[in-house]
């Protein structure tokens, strides 16, 4: 039973890994395309509304998280009712589109699987894909301003930098003179000293002609830089969310679905990956519910609140970066 949880608990994360590499890109494309886009415009100006240039690309994330929906849906959405199938003898239709097949369940009972299925998943895609373009827009705001103002910050402390090295040397050639006069310096030192003071001015003179250049160059290197931790969060988590949430509504769509004199009954479990980064709180609940299957209609009670699937909370530390599982199991 323990290798048949890890076998299954491991293929669910191989295709996971598959969906959040493939949403990398998509999502990275994205803030390369504001890196890009924002250094244009540092080029002439650093009068820029960061919230609205955010807004401008809110519908390039919704179609981008739409997608990301579609794709893990397309590859978890209907394992449950083929192996449902399998163990049952039963006809789903299942074509991996929307299809309206009523199921009978007694003469006078009708059990529309199918169709109480993709109802949820077109609901979720339209719904969360707005929600999160939401959120991924206002960080997106604060993240452009933020890197700006590091930028012109940055640009600022090589200005003062080259300064302070330019008052050092003309300090020195003063004291220089007086050396000179005791036989301590010779007129090279005052010269060489001389060559370096110019050279400082001229780098001076350069960082005040390109000082649009400059920031912008910093802001798309910085900018860049933070989008792909953010990039790899954000696919992580939609396609984490994603899985569980269509798993499961999977499962209570097709649980206690009446053939016959049989009641397809559906349970699930917690199962963790099992290494050394896995949250307290989920060993917890990984040893609490892994041979401890409940009703598939139930929560798990993991971290201080109600799941009912692993990633379905409302606790960043419950959701974010969770690599947990649930295996639902036909009885």
């Amino acid at each position: 039973m323990e290798k048949l949880i890890a076998n299954q608990t491991e293929a669910i994360d191989v295709k996971k890994r598959l969906l959040e590499a493939k949403a990398q890109v998509r999502f990275r494309k994205l803030f390369n395309n504001i890196a890009e886009d924002v250094s244009n415009l540092l080029l002439t100006t650093q009068n820029i509304n960061s919230n609205d240039i955010a807004k401008n690309y809110r519908p390039d994330f919704v179609g981008a998280l739409r997608e990301t929906y579609r794709e893990v849906i397309k590859v978890f959405g209907f394992s449950l009712r083929q192996e449902a199938e399998k163990k049952f003898k039963v006809n789903f239709e299942i074509k991996n589109k929307p299809i309206e097949y009523k199921l009978e369940t007694t003469p006078t009972q009708e059990r529309e699987v199918n169709k109480d299925f993709s109802m949820e998943a077109v609901l979720f895609i339209n719904n969360r894909s707005e929600i999160q373009a939401d959120i991924i827009t206002d960080t997106n705001g604060r993240q452009i301003q933020d890197n700006i103002d590091k930028s012109v910050s940055e640009y600022n402390v090589l200005l003062a930098d080259n300064m302070a090295k330019q008052d050092k040397l003309n300090e020195q050639l003063t004291n220089i003179g007086i050396a000179i006069l005791l036989g301590a310096a010779t007129e090279k030192d005052r010269i060489n000293i001389g060559k370096e003071l110019e050279k400082l001015k001229t780098q001076n003179q350069l960082l005040i002609d390109n000082r649009n250049p400059i920031i912008s160059r910093g802001f798309k290197n910085n900018f860049t830089d933070a989008s792909k931790n953010r990039s790899e969060i954000i696919s992580e988590y939609e396609v984490g969310q994603t899985e569980s949430f269509i798993r499961q509504k999977e499962a209570e769509s097709i649980d206690k679905v009446v053939l016959s004199a049989t009641i397809i009954n559906i349970k699930k479990n917690w199962a963790s990956v099992g290494d050394s980064k896995v949250r307290d709180d989920h060993v917890i609940a990984d040893k609490t519910y892994r041979f401890n299957p409940i009703p598939v209609d139930e929560y798990f009670f993991v971290g201080g609140e109600k799941l009912k699937a692993p990633r379905l909370g409302s606790i960043p530390s419950n959701n974010i970066r969770c690599r947990c599982n649930s295996l639902y199991i036909f009885q």
